[in-house]
Parts: C-alpha cells; structure tokens; sequence
C-alpha cells in the first residue's frame, strides 16, 4: 500500500520549489532535507544529494509510516528504522529513491582481552572480514556505513544490529590506542 501511496505524492512534490536536498548520515541514523552540510559535525558524514521532488513524497511517506519523524522540513530516520523500511516490500525503490549506498558484505572480526570474570574484560571490533572470512582492513564506521575511500557502503543489518545499535546494551568506542573499537 505505502508504494501506491508513494505515487500519490508525486503530484505534492513537483509543486514544491527545487532546493538543495543533502542526506547524512551519524551514529544515530540518516538525515535528509535543506541540510547545511558546512556545519556538519565530525561525527557525521555527507552521504550525498537527493533529487527534491522524489525525496520529499518518499520522505512523507516514511514519516506517514513511522518510519521517520519530520520536522521543519528535516526528516530523521534511525538506522533501525532504515532496515525495516528496506526490508518491507512496499518501499522496493526507497534505496534508490535516497540514494542510499550500495550493501555490503562486510563483517565484523571480534577479538577479547582478558577473562570473562575480570574487571578489564572487553570485548573489541579487531578489524572487519569481507563476508567470506578475508579481511578487509579497517573500516571507518559511521553508524551503519563502513566508510571505503570510493564512498560508502551499507552494513549488513546483521552486522550492525547486534554490534553497533544504540540498543544492543554494549558501549562501542574507540580505543585511542588503536584505530579499532572496542566495548567497555
């Protein structure tokens, strides 16, 4: 239903002004609208442009859906959020509507220092494997993107849920030591 629907905005949209629509993307999730991206702050990356009128009925919709939440024109959309929307069949076209990018593969490597009943046990992200157990190097993570110097690419979710949501319970940081993360 919410693709016909989708459809049905695109009258709304072609009748707004055509503006400069960004999507970025934090730790918390993605961002898109009339975004100042000068400003943006180190943890937050410029995924890039969105075409106004498909953007804004996708957008509405997404919030229409609950997916979102919209305010003065910027939409806001947690990563959880994100996944669920992809994986419904009414959004078939959304990753190419907010030109999301491309999925990857990728997964973590997990490495622990120390036993489970002492006080510095930690469990870290040692790197990151390609899917099929080669490693990949060391990704940069910005939320659910791993950051290649071609761009970005999108986590699976079953690497970014249990590891890197905001509701796994785990505190994800970065060891200054080293460019890895690691849960404290």
């Amino acid at each position: 239903m919410a693709g016909r629907q989708l459809n049905m905005f695109q009258w709304f949209a072609k009748r707004a002004p055509d503006a400069s629509w960004s999507l970025v993307a934090s730790e918390e999730g993605l961002t898109a609208g009339q975004l100042n991206i000068r400003g943006l702050l180190d943890s937050t990356r410029y995924v890039g442009g969105l075409e106004p009128q498909e953007a804004r009925a996708v957008l509405y919709q997404l919030e229409a859906d609950g997916y979102a939440s919209l305010k003065d024109g910027i939409c806001v959309m947690p990563w959880s959020s994100v996944y669920s929307a992809l994986e419904n069949p009414a959004y078939e076209g959304l990753a190419k509507a907010l030109r999301l990018p491309p999925p990857c593969s990728a997964a973590p490597i997990l490495e622990s220092r120390d036993s489970l009943s002492d006080e510095s046990f930690s469990i870290y992200i040692s790197g990151w494997h390609d899917g099929r157990g080669r490693p990949s190097g060391g990704l940069d993570i910005v939320g659910a993107l791993a950051v290649r110097e071609r761009g970005y690419d999108l986590l699976p979710k079953a690497s970014w849920m249990p590891l890197l949501s905001p509701r796994s319970g785990l505190h994800l940081r970065r060891s200054p030591l080293s460019p890895s993360y690691a849960w404290y």
